[in-house]
């Protein structure tokens, strides 16, 4: 096809996946005959609203070429085609740009298979980069391991052989004081924001008795050292 033919077919299979017409060939061939970078970021974002697990291969496909890799990420998870786990999994060991790293781990959560959960706990235990922590966090939510949590919320660690704060710093977070220990001795856990890894999490196993979160927001992660 030539550039305007490929460009108005695929204008053409968007309006018919905008009108809830199954549409996943068209829209995967499309994206195979389309240049136009912003058209194939749509096309890919249409594959994965379709839900249907046709799209799947496309979908991967895209992932390869790194300017729609974050959004075929992202419709992966929406894609709920829980034969792409294995793929996002891969992902999410191997992947280098931190952005496209963050989408695969929020995916992973939206498919909702806990099979992910070793994967996804040791990637939290090693990743550095803040973007991804919170993203990993959450889909670890998803899947069952830890909860969100409000300001002033009491919490006991020590009943799990781990226990992690993670932060939402999209509000006006504190500086420093993240979570305050009731035990006995007193002690104040501290966040040095200046260091990525920390600047999102805090380690509450030390803790001593129950400890209040400080945070406005937060999510607490509890599970047993190597099995979330």
């Amino acid at each position: 096809l030539l550039a305007a033919d490929a460009e108005l077919a695929a204008r053409v299979a968007l309006a018919l996946a905008a009108g809830g017409r199954p549409v996943v060939p068209a829209l995967a061939e499309a994206l195979v005959t389309t240049s136009e970078l912003d058209l194939r970021r749509q096309l890919v974002s249409a594959l994965g609203a379709t839900r249907d697990r046709r799209a799947a291969a496309p979908l991967i496909a895209a992932y390869e070429d790194v300017r729609t890799r974050a959004y075929a990420a992202t419709a992966l998870g929406e894609l709920g085609e829980r034969g792409v786990r294995d793929f996002l999994v891969r992902r999410l060991v191997d992947e280098p740009y931190t952005g496209v790293r963050a989408a695969v781990a929020h995916s992973l959560g939206r498919l909702g298979d806990r099979r992910a959960l070793p994967v996804l706990s040791e990637a939290f235990r090693a990743e550095m980069e803040p973007e991804v922590t919170a993203a990993i966090a959450w889909s670890l939510v998803q899947l069952g391991v830890g909860r969100a949590v409000s300001r002033g919320a009491v919490l006991a660690p020590r009943a799990a052989k781990a226990a992690w704060l993670v932060f939402d710093r999209s509000g006006a977070s504190p500086v420093t004081v993240a979570v305050q220990s009731t035990g006995a001795p007193s002690r104040v856990f501290e966040v040095d924001r200046s260091v990525p890894r920390d600047a999102y999490r805090v380690d509450l196993s030390a803790a001593e008795g129950s400890v209040k979160v400080m945070a406005p927001g937060a999510t607490v992660l509890f599970w047993q050292e190597g099995r979330p």
